[in-house]
């Protein structure tokens, strides 16, 4: 994460945490990058990897100390995320759309909410035509609830990412809760009945995890072994996103990282399920197409701007460009300019 998207982040926080009448906001997209940009006071960033147009909905309801969203993308997508300042997020996937979604390396199965405070970045590899409710509450506000309704303080392990398996009725209870907040928002300019809707979610939060904690909650830190994977895994991002650096191959990416091939294949295969290959390719398809959407690079042409990923050929990268994103690299660049022509 970049400090300025850190320093955003945190303004946000801030901002978010003081008092001020809901608002609610819908945001369609038609690119995963303006998808991780739509939601308020995020630093995030998404690389689409299974192959289609990309289509993305973001239903986000603001208030004071939390924050509520929906999100839809249909495209499978690698998801690096980091909530506003002073915050924990809190994740449950719609209905019949988590079955596939890994959170921080590790495979999320049904009825489980997932959970992550600021300051500790954490990943999401979501299958295709995948929905999740997300809900970020500023910390001291939650702690404040816990000791009105509990007499007590928020559990220590509550503070680290992990997850706990819901049973069915908490697990139903609470997407009863997201849905009619976010359906009341939408449809009900009232802050106050929004403000009440936003205390009882608040509350349902807290009972759910209490009740989890009694079907299986996992909050240990990651093994030093599946730190390591998670770690090689953002490394060999950073490569792959790195100009005029032809490290792609296996090959080369076992050399950079000091490890040897199946190593590598292990790592990739325990944190995303996927061959590193395919997810550096797919980074670096990402990063020509954000270059071809960018207005400051309109200089450079395509074959330019594919050779700074290490796509020396013009005709494969077509190929696979196309078989990616739904359209050709030229299809790219007219849409980005006839926008912003229109805008």
């Amino acid at each position: 994460m970049t400090a300025n998207h850190e320093q955003s982040a945190d303004t946000t926080g801030r901002q978010l945490a003081q008092s001020a009448p809901p608002s609610f906001t819908a945001h369609l997209a038609d690119d995963v990058a303006d998808q991780a940009d739509s939601i308020t006071g995020w630093a995030q960033e998404y690389v689409q990897l299974s192959a289609g147009s990309f289509q993305g909905r973001l239903d986000e309801v603001r208030q004071g100390p939390l924050q509520v969203f929906h999100e839809y993308t249909s495209q499978a997508t690698y998801q690096s995320c980091q909530p506003w300042h002073d915050s924990i997020w809190f994740g449950l996937s719609s209905a019949h759309s988590g079955e596939e979604l890994w959170f921080n390396g590790k495979p999320v199965s049904a009825h489980t909410l997932l959970f992550s405070p600021a300051r500790s970045d954490f990943t999401l590899r979501t299958p295709p035509e995948f929905g999740i409710y997300g809900m970020v509450v500023n910390l001291a506000h939650l702690a404040e609830r816990c000791e009105t309704l509990f007499g007590g303080d928020l559990p220590a392990p509550w503070r680290h990412a992990g997850s706990i398996r819901l049973s069915s009725e908490s697990d139903s209870r609470l997407r009863a809760s997201l849905n009619g907040l976010l359906a009341t928002a939408r449809t009900q300019p009232d802050p106050t009945a929004q403000t009440h809707l936003i205390d009882a979610l608040a509350d349902e939060i807290l009972l759910s995890m209490l009740d989890g904690t009694t079907h299986g909650a996992n909050v240990k830190p990651p093994s030093r072994c599946a730190q390591r994977h998670i770690d090689q895994v953002r490394l060999a991002r950073a490569l792959a996103l790195a100009p005029d650096d032809p490290a792609i191959s296996v090959e080369a990416l076992c050399e950079r990282l000091h490890v040897t091939r199946r190593t590598l294949q292990n790592s990739f295969q325990d944190v995303l399920g996927m061959s590193p290959l395919h997810f550096v390719r797919s980074v670096r398809l990402n990063a020509v197409r954000q270059a071809l959407r960018d207005p400051t690079l309109d200089h450079l042409s395509i074959q330019e701007i594919a050779t700074r990923w290490s796509f020396w050929n013009l005709s494969y990268l077509s190929y696979d460009y196309k078989r990616l994103f739904g359209e050709s690299p030229s299809q790219t660049r007219q849409i980005a300019q006839a926008r912003r022509t229109t805008a």
